[in-house]
């Protein structure tokens, strides 16, 4: 383990937890999509969504994360409204 001089340390205590961790977050994109209703698609379980707008973007067809998922149940319709990492 790399040991800190007091310098460094009481300058990251000047910095407080939220300036120091937001320096190493990553950035993370969301795609939200509304579709035909299917019981397997809840938050933690993927799915692959082909469209040819995903395509000219540079996506093209992969295995994207559910991260929510909100169902819609009408007289005649079952939607489902997905928001995936991407």
């Amino acid at each position: 383990m790399k040991k800190l001089k007091r310098k460094q340390i009481r300058h990251r205590l000047k910095l407080g937890p939220s300036n120091y961790s937001s320096k190493k977050s990553k950035e993370e994109n969301t795609l939200k999509v509304t579709a035909v209703g299917h019981t397997d698609l809840v938050a933690g379980n993927a799915c692959i969504i082909k469209s040819q707008s995903l395509k000219e973007v540079g996506l093209g067809t992969k295995s994207l994360l559910i991260t929510k998922s909100t169902h819609h149940f009408n007289d005649r319709d079952y939607t489902v409204d997905l928001e995936l990492n991407v």
